[in-house]
């Protein structure tokens, strides 16, 4: 998934490499197309439920342009990293919100009102348990990305199931892929 999004990010990293954009310009734009998916979910019709994974997959894809744009000025900062990941969660929180509300809207069953919240809350939690995962993990990576602490700590326990089970499915579950697993089920009215 992340391959797919690459081949879309890099050619818009290199026109925007020209000008003078910021990469958090560029996550804020992002933010707003999540916000603007979510919107468009919590419509609740066909078309705008459509629409709205059509454009949480642009978000998607424009996801990696801010780290891109970054890393080519030389501009990476760790406001920026916290920013990305911030409206990285956002989007999660925009989105499932936004469905939570359109299924409602289509079925009046107030379960999805509770499915969407629910989400919601696993979204915080989430955020929450990653950001202070990353505070406690940070200074192992050498000061660099803290996936790498994450891969350096799976590594060092590779007979755990735990951790065998998270490096066998975690592309599954990537900011990179959910977005083109909800505009299947959105394309397909499911």
């Amino acid at each position: 998934y992340a391959r797919t999004n690459r081949r879309v990010s890099i050619p818009i990293s290199r026109v925007l490499a020209r000008t003078a954009i910021t990469p958090n310009q560029v996550t804020l734009v992002t933010l707003a197309c999540s916000a603007v998916a979510g919107w468009l979910f919590a419509q609740g019709g066909y078309a705008t439920m459509a629409a709205g994974s059509l454009v949480g997959w642009f978000a998607s894809m424009l996801d990696g342009v801010d780290g891109e744009l970054a890393r080519a000025k030389f501009r990476a900062t760790r406001f920026g990293a916290w920013l990305e990941m911030v409206c990285d969660y956002l989007y999660y929180v925009f989105v499932f919100a936004g469905m939570g509300v359109g299924v409602y809207r289509r079925t009046p069953d107030p379960l999805w009102i509770l499915m969407g919240a629910g989400a919601v809350v696993g979204v915080v939690l989430s955020f929450v348990a990653v950001a202070r995962w990353k505070q406690r993990h940070f200074p192992r990576a050498g000061g660099g990305v803290s996936a790498l602490a994450f891969q350096r700590t799976v590594e060092a326990g590779a007979s755990n199931p735990i951790y065998a089970f998270l490096r066998r499915c975690a592309f599954l579950a990537t900011r990179a892929a959910l977005p083109y697993y909800i505009a299947i089920f959105a394309l397909l009215n499911l």
